[in-house]
């Protein structure tokens, strides 16, 4: 292949990654995706609902006697979205599949931290090996900044997101990785790191059966590009419309619904709750927006 050749193959994959598809083109995408027998088209939504799923959907009403849920998260100046929604989502299932019994909040600084190959630290990582993490290592319980809560909790302090921050910015802020350690740091923590450890499943979620794993196992994790938009976000369904990329983010799926007829997915952001919707945000469904469907993950507890 000719030096011409290989920058042009470079600037595609580039400008592929600086925009999203359009909504006709991501449509066009899902009609070739092989889906199960019986299955129907829901409307306006691009998914296939084999169990006639309702219209709307909010894992925290189903399953009330899980705060977790809708906890928001801050991951200050880190980039460790692809932890925090991870260690959301597994402390969410096990309280769901205890039928709220056991309520683990479950550590996101022990992924940052421990999870070699997920990434690089607060730089940045990927939510599907987080949960590999979780099958192969376990997780150990660990609260939000400042809660002094289980055996490893979050030691990054919260900043501010928006982009019209002055005070307490995070681009004002140190970026570093806090280094992994096996064992609680927390001292008033009375369990040992070896007694504390919670194992389980992963594996990926088919956008078409996201509806059905949400509404039958609870909130997923998903990972999709971030524009600038996103960062100003306040209200309404997301769509990208203007902005460049700035990082690949991951958020926790409770559930979805429509807003004047757009169908939308409720996500959980990790950018504190002044940022959009208390920290929610809608984003646009079935639509493929901003590759959200390609990277859609779960587990279950053992």
């Amino acid at each position: 292949m000719s030096v011409v050749n290989v920058l042009v193959l470079l600037l595609s994959i580039i400008v592929l990654i600086e925009r999203c598809v359009s909504l006709n083109d991501k449509n066009d995408l899902l009609k070739n995706v092989n889906v199960p027998a019986g299955a129907t088209k829901t409307e306006n939504s691009g998914f296939w609902d084999p169990l006639n799923l309702p219209k709307s959907f909010d894992a925290r009403a189903k399953w009330y006697m899980c705060p977790s849920i809708g906890q928001i998260y801050d991951q200050g100046n880190c980039k460790s979205s692809y932890a925090i929604s991870v260690a959301s989502a597994v402390s969410d299932r096990i309280c769901i599949h205890s039928n709220g019994t056991v309520r683990p909040k479950l550590s996101a600084q022990q992924i940052l931290s421990c999870c070699y190959l997920c990434g690089d630290g607060c730089s940045g990582g990927q939510h599907f090996e987080s949960w590999d993490f979780y099958r192969r290592h376990g997780l150990v319980s660990g609260g939000e900044y400042g809660s002094n809560e289980g055996c490893q909790p979050y030691t990054i302090e919260p900043c501010q997101h928006t982009e019209t921050a002055v005070e307490n910015a995070c681009s004002n802020k140190t970026l570093f990785t806090p280094e992994c350690k096996v064992q609680c740091y927390n001292p008033d923590y009375g369990t040992r790191y070896v007694n504390d450890n919670h194992k389980g499943t992963h594996y990926r979620v088919p956008g078409y059966t996201a509806m059905k794993e949400i509404y039958e196992n609870g909130p997923i994790t998903a990972s999709f590009y971030m524009y600038q938009d996103f960062v100003n976000y306040q209200s309404g369904v997301y769509a990208y419309n203007s902005g460049k990329y700035v990082t690949t983010q991951a958020v926790k799926i409770l559930g979805w619904g429509e807003e004047n007829g757009t169908p939308y997915w409720l996500a959980a952001n990790s950018f504190n709750t002044y940022w959009g919707d208390n920290g929610f945000a809608k984003i646009l469904r079935g639509a493929n927006e901003c590759y959200i469907e390609e990277f859609m993950y779960a587990g279950l507890p053992l």
